[in-house]
């Protein structure tokens, strides 16, 4: 769909699972979007998110209550969720050792950002006006969303099982911190 539309700027969000389901790497990228039919070579945004915990039960309570998102003016279905320690532990070193290896790529490096999704959540505006628009030569306008997080609730009420797993998702499999190499 990238390669129908004529624009200068233009783009698309890609998940870790679709890498995986659809063959994809940064490489292929390159390769499908580096030809002289366009204005300049891909650009890339980078964003991850720190708390593995968090990320790891958004996907448990979406696929408990099959609510994938919440836009302005509905409500979050909530889900007391189970965590398996052997799962959660495969989820956060999958997750960590993907970020690595797209990090690591020369492409990401020579013309790429990273952010993390609390900084944009943070600070929309901000990571806007100061990292993104500047990246991609665009001027910065004030963001907006129909988005809304689907729960803003501490984990130790949304986890059935929070206190024998407590250290192991505070721990350092339930964070990441990545940064592009210089």
């Amino acid at each position: 769909s990238l390669q129908m539309l004529d624009a200068p700027v233009r783009g698309c969000k890609l998940l870790m699972h679709q890498f995986a389901c659809c063959g994809l790497s940064v490489d292929k990228l390159e390769k499908a979007f580096s030809s002289p039919d366009y204005y300049s070579p891909p650009k890339y945004i980078v964003l991850y998110r720190e708390s593995l915990a968090e990320q790891y039960l958004s996907l448990q309570t979406a696929m408990a209550t099959n609510q994938w998102a919440v836009y302005a003016g509905e409500e979050s279905k909530q889900a007391l969720v189970r965590i398996d320690p052997a799962e959660f532990r495969h989820y956060s070193e999958t997750v960590q050792r993907f970020y690595r290896e797209v990090l690591a790529h020369p492409a990401i490096a020579q013309r790429g950002i990273l952010l993390s999704y609390e900084q944009l959540a943070r600070d929309p505006a901000g990571c806007l006006r100061q990292s993104i628009c500047p990246h991609l030569d665009v001027p910065a306008h004030e963001p907006t969303s129909t988005h809304r997080k689907q729960s803003t609730r501490p984990l130790s009420e949304r986890v059935a099982n929070y206190s024998a797993f407590a250290a192991l998702l505070n721990g350092p499999l339930g964070r990441q911190h990545h940064v592009l190499p210089s």
